[in-house]
């Protein structure tokens, strides 16, 4: 199978060949005349319809080596705005906005259990950053014990099943997703929280 360049190349010979068909046989009516050539006579019916026929074949050549051409730039303008997207986003999207978002910390307003029902509630402080949707991680766990991370979209998040008896150190960081990948803050000082 030919590829789009290939294609469009291909394209350019028959267009070319077509025309140089045409000229050649108008030429050779007009040289040789219609007693030797009696179909190629011109101003004949058959020498007219050939003419209208390579006419339609080279405008639709054209017309197809258009489309083609244009759908190539458009596939390679589009993996070209892909790349910048992913390999510059550091400086190229939104000025600075990863970088910015790297050197953010992250900041909790406020921790505490509620009390009738006992979920952990923490706030947030906002991040805007241009062009960049921010979202918001906090992790948490007990004493010596393991990390366990929540995400959010906004800038607060309840937290179920925990023990409102027990203390827990709680930390929070924005992110932004931009393509695939995923940049992420600084991590905030940790809050410890108990609900006793």
């Amino acid at each position: 199978m030919f590829s789009k360049k290939d294609k469009l190349k291909t394209s350019d010979i028959v267009k070319s060949s077509a025309i140089a068909y045409l000229t050649v046989s108008v030429l050779d009516a007009a040289v040789k005349g219609g007693e030797a050539h009696p179909k190629r006579r011109l101003g004949s019916k058959n020498a007219f319809q050939e003419l209208m026929i390579l006419l339609l074949v080279i405008v639709v050549i054209q017309i197809v080596g258009g489309v083609i051409g244009d759908s190539a730039g458009k596939e390679k303008q589009a993996v070209s705005n892909a790349q910048n997207v992913t390999t510059n986003a550091g400086t190229e999207y939104g000025e600075p906005t990863i970088a910015e978002l790297k050197e953010t910390v992250g900041e909790i307003k406020s921790a505490r259990f509620r009390n009738y029902d006992s979920r952990l509630v923490v706030r947030i402080s906002r991040v805007n950053i241009d062009r960049l949707d921010v979202k918001y991680q906090v992790r948490y766990r007990q004493k010596g014990g393991e990390w366990v991370t929540e995400i959010s979209d906004r800038n607060a998040i309840k937290i179920k099943g925990l023990d409102p008896e027990a203390e827990y150190e709680v930390q929070a960081r924005p992110y932004a997703k931009v393509g695939s990948k995923k940049f992420y803050g600084k991590w905030s000082e940790s809050k410890m929280v108990c609900g006793s």
